[in-house]
């Protein structure tokens, strides 16, 4: 955090050997209200959480123990991958990742069903613009 403070340098601040490292500063950066360091966790998430990569529970774990229900910040970045990646990953060994984070933390299986709702109505909308 302090690294960010005095450079904002992203490169600093996400070291590749924790891969957890932007959700950790993105409590860190909730808890001290610091909106930059909040922007580019989100950012640094975006780019690389991959849905298979072995943490990928740990970091919906932590997301959804260290960040409030109203913030929706990395909790969406999660869902959205976790609702991109279903057509892809049902009935392979990727599933089991996910299965395991919506029977540990429901409250991130209802958002990842109210984003496949959401992917569903806006197909929907489209369609009917064609």
């Amino acid at each position: 955090m302090l690294a960010f403070l005095y450079c904002s340098d992203r490169a600093k601040i996400f070291p590749e050997d924790d891969v957890l490292m932007d959700t950790k500063l993105y409590a860190i950066a909730d808890k001290y209200d610091i909106e930059a360091l909040k922007a580019a966790s989100i950012s640094h998430a975006k780019e690389h959480t991959v849905f298979a990569e072995f943490c990928f529970l740990q970091r919906v774990e932590l997301i959804y123990t260290s960040t409030l229900p109203c913030d929706r910040g990395l909790r969406d970045v999660v869902t959205k991958l976790a609702a991109d990646s279903m057509p892809n990953i049902i009935d392979t060994e990727a599933e089991k990742p996910l299965r395991e984070a919506v029977a540990n933390i429901p409250e991130f299986g209802w958002d990842v069903m109210a984003q496949l709702a959401f992917q569903v109505a806006a197909s929907k909308r489209e369609r009917l613009l064609f």
